[in-house]
């Protein structure tokens, strides 16, 4: 197995395609549908990777995942996706790389690849 991935996105579709995708090339995923799911998941069960959406339902959003994640264990990597054209200046130095959507899968695994080298 490679690395361990949590995957925060609110749209379901895309959250179980990411999903499938990920555990093709044997990854360990685990998702959450949203900000507050996705912290509670990651402090109950670290990974190595988190990739988040911004924009998302709740009192929370990926931004404060971020943060939380980065002050929690510094050593994760964290992927931001956004489709929304977001000032992402607040987190760009505790995010890896933020990708924008819509993005194809291949260039998500080009991504995660590099990330692991």
């Amino acid at each position: 197995m490679k690395e361990s991935i949590l995957l925060v996105e609110d749209d379901t579709l895309l959250r179980e395609v990411i999903k499938e995708f990920l555990e093709t090339e044997e990854y360990s995923v685990d998702t959450a549908e949203n900000a507050q799911k996705g912290l509670e998941s990651f402090l109950s069960k670290p990974a190595d990777i988190v990739i988040t959406d911004i924009n998302m339902p709740g009192i929370i959003n990926g931004i404060d995942v971020v943060r939380r994640i980065k002050a929690f264990r510094p050593s994760t990597k964290i992927f931001v996706c956004t489709g929304a054209n977001n000032n992402l200046s607040s987190i760009e130095n505790l995010a890896h790389r933020v990708i924008k959507k819509p993005f194809k899968l291949d260039e998500l695994k080009s991504i995660l690849q590099k990330q692991s080298v």
